[in-house]
């Protein structure tokens, strides 16, 4: 082909001779050059979309994102299946009126609440249906075993993926520490003001394992932080690591200070195992554009752990049943940030559980 379009310049016989001298290079490009430049054309379109989607990779889904009630409802997935099944059986269906509100919840706390062993079981196992795999106890928390050292992470609030900071693997227990049916009764303790003056702290500490949700926000906190620890010894202090990308070196640097203290030891939360709690609570509840607070998500992810549990210090109104003021913390004075979780909400779905004897709620002082 090359000697016919040079042959029409200087004759096959001296195609060989001049068949790369520039009137034959012109030649050539005029009959080729359509096709070289439409296949340019694509390969450019396709390196561009390569990149773009290298690009896109690097970017963590926000848990917001996730909503399996928004998918095809011709969606038959047996995940998807029993997170609408328990959607529907949980969901509370108290209405807004706060006033009759408070006054269900008086006659719920003049009546001794018992355990429903059989619902429990049967919460537990449509709990477990609903999460899968990522969702269960096994993921919980962080460890060497199921994170590699090499591991790149995802925040599931804000941040792109990042490399595991090899300076927080290294603070990572080998193996998982809690297991299904692990104890026989436990407490989850909040930080709402209802607690103070409560006298809760002898039935706080009677069950068998204690989960405690405290917040170092001001500068006081944390200039405290040592003494705080003193109080938890031989305890777990567990960190949210990828939450928020740019929180993560503050979350090694207190998880290296834990780990040097040898008062407390950090465990770090699953994102994965977060994901799936979140998405399911968010879908049941109908609440797309909040986040579930930290005292729900331990309740939920607690449930396969502890046979029974017992909530104190979960409060979200600004006064009591009887109309005394409760502050938003027992242990500091900042205000209740509303628009990142929906208490009302949480907590109307936390008061149906305690109804249907899945859940002790302790709703008052313990005098």
């Amino acid at each position: 082909m090359a000697c016919e379009a040079c042959g029409r310049y200087f004759g096959r016989s001296r195609c060989i001779s001049y068949c790369w001298q520039s009137h034959c290079r012109r030649a050539l490009l005029r009959r080729f050059f359509p096709g070289v430049a439409i296949l340019a054309v694509v390969v450019l379109f396709l390196t561009i979309s390569i990149l773009k989607n290298l690009v896109l990779d690097t970017r963590c889904k926000s848990a917001l994102d996730v909503d399996h009630d928004s998918e095809d409802r011709t969606n038959k997935t047996p995940q998807v299946i029993a997170l609408r099944i328990f959607s529907e059986r949980y969901r509370h269906l108290f209405k807004e009126n706060t006033e009759m509100f408070f006054k269900h919840l008086r006659r719920l706390t003049e009546t001794e609440w018992k355990p429903h062993n059989k619902t429990i079981c049967d919460f537990r196992d449509s709990l477990r249906a609903v999460l899968g795999e990522e969702g269960s106890i096994r993921n919980f928390l962080l460890t060497k075993t199921n994170v590699p050292r090499d591991s790149r992470m995802c925040f599931y609030m804000y941040g792109n993926i990042q490399a595991f900071p090899p300076a927080l693997w290294e603070c990572l227990p080998k193996n998982e520490i809690y297991k299904p049916g692990q104890f026989a009764s436990c407490s989850v303790v909040g930080s709402s003001g209802i607690l103070r003056g409560s006298r809760c702290g002898k039935e706080i500490d009677q069950p068998q394992a204690v989960f405690r949700l405290n917040s170092l926000k001001t500068q006081d906190d944390q200039t405290r932080f040592g003494n705080v620890l003193e109080q938890f010894k031989d305890s777990y202090l567990w960190l949210p690591a990828f939450s928020v990308a740019a929180d993560i070196s503050i979350v090694t640097q207190t998880a290296q200070f834990a780990v040097n203290s040898k008062i407390v030891w950090p465990i770090l939360g699953h994102p994965e195992h977060f994901l799936s709690v979140s998405t399911m609570w968010r879908t049941m509840s109908k609440t797309k554009h909040t986040w579930a607070s930290s005292g729900l998500y331990l309740i939920l992810s607690l449930v396969d752990v502890c046979d029974r549990i017992h909530v104190f210090g979960f409060w979200p109104y600004t006064t009591t049943i009887n109309g005394s003021d409760v502050p938003y913390h027992y242990h500091n004075d900042i205000s209740a940030m509303t628009n990142v979780h929906n208490f009302d909400t949480e907590f109307k779905s936390l008061v149906h559980l305690y109804e249907q004897g899945i859940i002790n709620m302790h709703l008052g002082p313990c005098i």
